[in-house]
Parts: C-alpha cells; sequence; structure tokens
C-alpha cells in the first residue's frame, strides 16, 4: 500500500468517528508529530513575532505573580 492508498483509506475511516473520537485522532497525531519535534518547533515558530509590547508586559507580569511564594499556604 502507497502513501496515497494509506491517506485515503485513513479519509475514509475518518468519516466514520464521532466527534469524540476525532478529537482523540487529532491528540494522537499531534503526539507522533511532536515526538519527531517538527510540530513543536513549527508552532513555537507560528508565535513568534505575534505578541505585541502591551501583551508580552502582561505576560511578564503574569509570570511574575506565579513565581511568588506564599510560605503560609503550605
Amino acid at each position: 500500500m502507497d502513501s496515497i492508498e494509506i491517506k485515503n483509506s485513513i479519509i475514509k475511516l475518518l468519516g466514520q468517528l464521532s466527534g469524540t473520537q476525532l478529537k482523540e485522532v487529532l491528540s494522537f497525531l499531534k503526539d507522533i508529530l511532536r515526538k519527531n519535534g517538527t510540530s513543536q518547533n513549527k508552532e513555537l515558530l507560528d508565535l513568534a513575532g505575534t505578541w505585541d509590547e502591551e501583551s508580552l508586559i502582561e505576560m511578564e507580569e503574569a509570570i511574575k505573580d506565579c513565581e511568588k511564594i506564599n510560605y503560609d499556604e503550605w
């Protein structure tokens, strides 16, 4: 079976799945790509340059709040 036949078989089988099952398949495929490093790198590159200065400052402030330790809660 060549790659085109495999893709066509997958597409045909996907049509028989429920929405929940499709989400599981999507998650599985993303995991496979992530293990190869291709998906994760692309996701990070897609984010490059997308945050404006104001959003960056907000995120930095949120991170600072998370770095604080409240010893009374321990």
